[in-house]
């Protein structure tokens, strides 16, 4: 295993290590993220709540949030946290790029 220390990595260096994946070839995930995907493709919001109880041990009547509820819950994330929210999609990004 490669240790990387990131504040050492250039810019180069740190876009093709979040390229790579050690899961990558990994047939067993594969496989489990197919059938989930299959799964909710066949049986829609029920797959969801059968995979949210077994995953998070929640059971939510309702995955559609209003409006009021978004708001409210985006009002309780600190603009730190946002901030950190964004520069990882943008790293999943440049991982699945």
């Amino acid at each position: 295993m490669e240790t990387l220390i990131w504040s050492d990595l250039t810019q180069a260096r740190r876009g093709a290590a979040l390229k790579r994946s050690p899961m990558l070839n990994d047939a067993d995930l594969s496989a489990t993220v197919a059938d989930i995907l299959q799964k909710v493709q066949l049986r829609g919001d029920t797959a969801l709540k059968d995979f949210s109880a077994r995953f998070d041990s929640q059971c939510p009547s309702e995955f559609r949030l209003s409006e009021t509820d978004i708001t409210a819950a985006s009002r309780r994330v600190s603009d730190e946290l946002k901030q950190a929210i964004l520069a990882a999609k943008a790293n999943i990004h440049t991982f699945h790029a």
